[in-house]
């Protein structure tokens, strides 16, 4: 994944209280930088998803200095409120999921009976969809395009 050119706009999410480790403080800097754009994570924080992430077109969710070690990427942690997915690029092209740990907690929550996933990607109008050195704790769903 390091032949990909990183985006102009960036933003480094750096909340002043652990109380702001949350997904909307990630889902507002994805709105407010708009798409080419891409937020950063610090290394070996923890990140409480209550609500699906939705990526925009060639936006990318990453951990600041792109780690390869697990222990030294951001989590993103699953809540029992998160639902269906914690991140939603459905459709969506040349987004990036790059060097994350991302805990669905199925095993503590439960399954979704409707069959939801913790990463969505794919879809018949997405292309360019990159998830390098993420860590999936419970599954995921590519769906290619048709």
């Amino acid at each position: 994944c390091d032949f990909l050119i990183a985006f102009i706009r960036h933003r480094i999410l750096e909340p002043s209280s652990p109380d702001e480790f949350t997904s909307t403080v990630i889902q507002n800097a994805l709105d407010e930088l708009g798409p080419s754009a891409t937020v950063y994570l610090l290394p070996r924080t923890i990140w409480k998803i209550h609500k699906t992430i939705t990526i925009q077109d060639y936006q990318e969710i990453a951990t600041f200095g792109y780690p390869t070690s697990h222990e030294d990427m951001a989590l993103l942690d699953a809540q029992e409120d998160c639902g269906p997915h914690i991140v939603h690029a459905f459709d969506r092209s040349g987004i990036r999921i790059r060097n994350l740990v991302i805990e669905g907690n199925k095993e503590r929550y439960g399954w979704d009976e409707k069959g939801g996933v913790m990463v969505q990607l794919g879809g018949g109008k997405a292309h360019n969809q990159v998830g390098c050195h993420p860590t999936y704790r419970s599954m995921y769903r590519l769906i290619p395009p048709i």
